[in-house]
């Protein structure tokens, strides 16, 4: 099912810069469904740094920082892709107010397909095994969505 690897990525930063601008259109059309615009923009850099952060980290510790490019163009575009699927789903479900149960049940499998991807990502940059890569996958997932929560939410 995966075949190909942030390997296959271009090592360009032109290219990470489109998927960047891609993925802040996409992450702001998302947020822009609950905040309001200047919110929506700082949880979308946010998000984006996140991730940044993370491929950094993990990568520098495995000493292969060389790869950063690549993964992080890869998993950002992961992202995009994912949330550019769930986008039209969720604001139908918002617009219509129908269709709820099914459009959880589609958006949770796309985060799903998002952790796989991402754990494949991390397997391929990091030379590990898929359990490796999954697992920091979910690491990141669950950490991300709780800083998220801890900056954005509001109290009360």
């Amino acid at each position: 099912m995966f075949n190909k690897g942030p390997r296959d990525v271009p090592a360009s930063a032109f290219l990470l810069g489109l998927v960047a601008t891609a993925n802040l259109a996409v992450a702001l059309a998302l947020a822009l469904l609950d905040v309001d615009w200047w919110e929506g923009i700082a949880q979308s850099l946010v998000g984006i740094g996140l991730l940044a952060g993370f491929l950094w980290i993990v990568l520098a510790l495995a000493h292969q920082t060389p790869r950063y490019l690549q993964t992080f163009t890869a998993a950002l575009g992961c992202d995009t892709l994912v949330s550019a699927l769930a986008l039209p789903l969720l604001v139908w479900s918002r617009c219509s107010g129908e269709g709820r149960e099914v459009v959880l049940t589609v958006v949770t499998l796309l985060l799903l397909w998002q952790i796989a991807i991402i754990g494949h990502v991390l397997r391929q940059a990091l030379s590990s095994s898929y359990a490796l890569g999954l697992g920091l996958a979910l690491a990141y997932m669950a950490g991300s969505v709780e800083l998220m929560d801890l900056l954005f939410s509001n109290p009360g």
